[in-house]
């Protein structure tokens, strides 16, 4: 994924984070997660267990997350 701020200088610095939708808190990270302008993005796994899929409970075998972007502490 990349991520693109259009801006200049300070102006074009965001920070990123996942915001957890359904069962994916911890499992991962996003990395870099603070960046400028132009910026290549990988989600790595940071906690393998959080993928298991022999589970009894089918709803733990689906995983849906969010990558946000925030300008000065707000979400953009």
């Amino acid at each position: 994924m990349v991520v693109n701020d259009r801006d200049v200088g300070e102006n074009a610095h965001y920070t990123l984070q996942l915001r957890d939708v359904r069962n994916s808190a911890g499992t991962f990270t996003v990395h870099p997660s603070s960046a400028m302008g132009r910026t290549p993005v990988v989600i790595r796994v940071s906690d393998v267990k959080g993928l298991d899929y022999d589970v009894t409970d089918p709803s733990l075998r689906t995983i849906v997350f969010d990558v946000v972007a925030l300008v000065k502490g707000k979400q953009v």
